[in-house]
């Protein structure tokens, strides 16, 4: 069992591992440690206090399994043990922000807790956190995309699901890969590191954009338009359409462009993304001439 699938099974409910003194932090983690690490339940057991497993002699066995890290270096899944008696799993860790999927006095969830006299231990064997890449310099024979903001973060999946490793840089990263999940494109800027786009929050810039003059296609699909040629939170306001002229050949699907079917376009630039999807620029704004999957959504017709 993950992580993840271990925190949606029990997220909002009470849980009681040894049906003794109701629903206390140990009984979360005792759950943790047997169903989703496979370890055996005595590592906690007979502890008391939970406080007491960071000393002698519970600590001995504490430390067969798992190893002690600095508080910077807590990622999801580590245990995370207080002086004062109290223990969770670290769900997040985002530039030293630390969530916790606790129990006592609340049911099961995630919460922010008080850094102070905690510890928090590692899995033996377990990956470290990787280090979030650095942005490099501009260049044109490489699909990049330029990070705009300063708390865009950077996780292990595309999808929001995933673990966040915490904040990019702002600047270029060359990406390799592209995904679609959570309403968001997302962009693969090194192994295991995923950014969500917003026109807003990155720029993209591909290889392939090139001018073709007196090319023209015919609409098969109505389609929205994009402010840039990437599918995201980035579709084009018909009042935002430019210039006016060409309204006539849109929809106003409340608010938003949606170019009509069987509509003759001139682009001024065809662009191609890594992933086979194709644009075409039309007046301030982009639409898909072809899929990632090769279906063509507007036809030449000279």
């Amino acid at each position: 069992m993950t992580y993840q699938e271990f925190k949606k099974k029990y997220n909002g409910k009470y849980v009681d591992y040894d049906g003794v003194c109701g629903y206390q932090c140990w009984d979360l983690a005792e759950f943790y440690i047997t169903e989703c690490l496979g370890l055996p339940s005595s590592i906690l057991a007979g502890c008391g206090l939970v406080s007491n497993m960071l000393y002698p002699p519970h600590r001995k066995k504490l430390d067969k399994y798992f190893e002690e890290v600095p508080l910077s270096e807590a990622k999801t899944g580590n245990l995370a043990i207080w002086e004062y008696g109290h223990i969770a799993v670290v769900d997040s860790n985002n530039n030293g922000k630390l969530m916790y999927f606790s129990q006592n006095p609340n049911p099961c969830k995630v919460i922010q807790i008080n850094t102070k006299g905690v510890h928090i231990f590692a899995l033996k064997g377990s990956e470290p956190i990787p280090k979030i890449t650095d942005p490099v310099a501009r260049d044109e024979n490489k699909n990049q995309i330029e990070v705009l903001i300063s708390n865009l973060n950077v996780r292990i999946g595309a999808g929001t699901a995933y673990t966040s490793l915490g904040y990019a840089k702002k600047g270029i990263y060359n990406f390799t890969d592209t995904k679609e999940d959570n309403g968001y494109k997302w962009y693969k800027i090194a192994d295991s590191q995923w950014i969500a786009y917003n026109d807003e929050w990155e720029k993209v810039y591909l290889i392939e954009n090139y001018f073709v003059p007196n090319q023209k296609y015919k609409t098969i699909y109505a389609k929205y338009l994009r402010t840039n040629p990437s599918i995201g939170n980035n579709i084009v306001r018909y009042k935002d359409l430019y210039p006016a002229s060409i309204k006539k050949k849109f929809n106003n699907i409340d608010g938003k462009a949606q170019m009509k079917a069987n509509e003759e376009i001139e682009p001024e630039h065809i662009i191609k993304e890594t992933n086979g999807r194709i644009w075409g620029s039309y007046g301030n704004c982009y639409i898909v001439l072809q899929n990632v999957d090769g279906e063509k959504q507007a036809v030449k017709i000279n």
